[in-house]
């Protein structure tokens, strides 16, 4: 079964606390921005996670969009081998997946 720990104010002050007495000098900025950098992969993994597992449609649809902006930006400067636009091919592959399932509906 997954974690579903909680997030705690209180032990999140206290973990800031500490840090801030381990550090040389007190930078608000820096300590967000190593915080930020320190939970990128396991945030980046809980994103995919969601675009893939989410059981709400609305949500795998906005995590993927957000993944895919992210990742791909607008689109307008990615190129294929063919030189065709990246997002020509996925739109290709959509409307290709819209049409099998049309077609076993019928």
């Amino acid at each position: 079964m997954a974690d579903t720990r909680s997030w705690c104010p209180d032990e999140a002050i206290e973990q800031l606390t500490v840090r801030r007495a381990l550090q040389d000098k007190e930078d608000p900025i820096k300590m967000a921005a190593d915080i930020v950098k320190e939970h990128l992969p396991l945030a980046t993994m809980s994103m995919a996670h969601l675009a893939i597992h989410s059981q709400t449609e609305a949500i795998r649809f906005q995590a993927s969009k957000y993944i895919m902006d992210r990742s791909l930006g607008d689109g307008k400067d990615l190129r294929l081998p063919d030189n065709k636009p990246a997002w020509d091919k996925i739109f290709d592959s959509v409307l290709v997946e819209v049409d099998k399932i049309t077609k076993e509906g019928q």
